[in-house]
């Protein structure tokens, strides 16, 4: 089994990935394979960094490339039977995940204050540290973009098949 999990950012992902890491998931990330990249380019994962990244690799191999990266290391993993994929943001590796007959994609939801509180709290970067929740809410809305190489999360979440899986 396969489970893409979507949200807005400090939703709980990461809580759901973990919990299903605990039940014998692998975490195949979205992210870290941004992540590898800012690595070789030497550049600091911040979340403006990881998004403009993501748009680059997306613009150059195909809005669908973490998605088909993702299943690619799936598909070399023998240990495995069942993986999470957390950060699904795109319609077209919503598609390419669907591709998989075993493919779940999951919505966490959290209102947009108690994430910013959480955000504030965890402060992953410095740019995290100092960002008001005006700002906050104009990075999220910079996830609603037209571009298919571009975050398109809203479409994702309408993509979903269990939406509104509350965590608190």
């Amino acid at each position: 089994m396969i489970i893409g999990v979507t949200g807005w950012f400090a939703s709980g992902k990461d809580t759901v990935c973990e919990y299903l890491e605990k039940k014998g998931f692998k975490k195949i990330s979205l992210s870290d394979i941004i992540r590898e990249y800012l690595a070789k380019e030497d550049l600091e994962p911040t979340r403006d960094n990881l998004r403009k990244a993501g748009n680059q690799l997306r613009e150059k191999f195909g809005s669908n490339y973490l998605a088909k990266e993702a299943l690619q290391r799936i598909e070399k993993d023998h240990k495995h039977n069942n993986f999470v994929i957390p950060s699904v943001r795109l319609p077209a590796e919503t598609k390419t995940l669907r591709e998989s007959p075993d493919f779940q994609l999951w919505e966490v939801y959290v209102p947009a204050k108690i994430r910013y509180q959480r955000l504030k709290k965890r402060a992953r970067t410095a740019d995290e540290k100092n960002l008001t929740f005006t700002d906050f809410l104009q990075k999220e809305s910079a996830e609603k973009s037209d571009d298919p190489n571009h975050q398109q999360l809203d479409k994702v979440i309408q993509m979903a098949d269990a939406r509104n899986a509350k965590v608190h």
